[in-house]
C-alpha cells in the first residue's frame, strides 16, 4: 500500500549480540516519508554575444511530479577571465536567491508544486572582453528524484572578438 508524503514512520529493533558479556540493546528511529517528484531544467542562452553586452540566460524548471518537492537550483558561469558576471537573479515568488561571488547562483524553495517555474540569470560582459566562449549550467536538486538524468542543461555562448571600436 502507499503511505502518503509526511507520515512519520516509528520503529523498534532490538539489536543482540553474540558475546555473552553484551545485553540486547534497544534503538528507536523515526523516517518521514516524503514525496517523489520528477524534475527536468532546461536552459535557454544566445548562441553569441558582443563584448558589453548583457544577456539573459533563462532556466526552466518542471515539476512533473506526482509531489511537491524542496528543491535547490545551481546556476553557475565558467569564463577564463573575471570580465563576465552574474548581475542578477529572477525567480518566482517564494525561491531564495542568493550570490556565490561573481560566478554562481542558488536559488531555493521548500515546496516546488507540480508545474513549471521560470528562472532569469543577467550575464554582464566587460567591454573590453576578448573573444571566447562562457559556459553556462543549471542544476536541479531534489532528493525525492528518482530520474537526475534530466536535471542538468549546459550551454555554450560564443563572445565576438573585441574591435578597436570597443577597446
Amino acid at each position: 500500500a502507499d503511505t502518503p508524503a509526511g507520515t512519520a514512520l516509528n520503529f523498534t529493533s532490538t539489536m543482540t549480540c553474540s558475546d555473552a558479556f553484551q545485553p540486547s540493546q534497544q534503538a528507536v528511529g523515526i523516517v518521514t516519508v516524503i514525496p517523489a517528484a520528477d524534475l527536468a531544467v532546461t536552459l535557454d542562452t544566445p548562441a553569441s554575444v558582443n563584448p558589453g553586452d548583457t544577456y539573459l540566460n533563462t532556466v526552466t524548471l518542471t515539476n512533473k511530479g506526482p509531489g511537491a518537492t524542496r528543491v535547490l537550483l545551481t546556476f553557475a558561469i565558467s569564463h577564463p577571465t573575471p570580465d563576465s558576471r552574474i548581475t542578477a537573479m529572477n525567480a518566482p515568488s517564494g525561491w531564495n536567491c542568493q550570490m556565490s561571488g561573481y560566478f554562481m547562483a542558488r536559488c531555493a524553495t521548500d515546496s516546488f508544486p507540480v508545474g513549471t517555474a521560470t528562472l532569469t540569470f543577467p550575464i554582464s560582459l566587460s567591454p573590453t572582453l576578448l573573444s571566447g566562449t562562457i559556459t553556462q549550467t543549471v542544476t536541479a536538486d531534489t532528493t525525492a528524484d528518482l530520474n537526475y538524468a534530466d536535471n542538468i542543461a549546459k550551454t555554450t555562448t560564443s563572445i565576438s572578438p573585441a574591435t578597436l571600436s570597443t577597446l
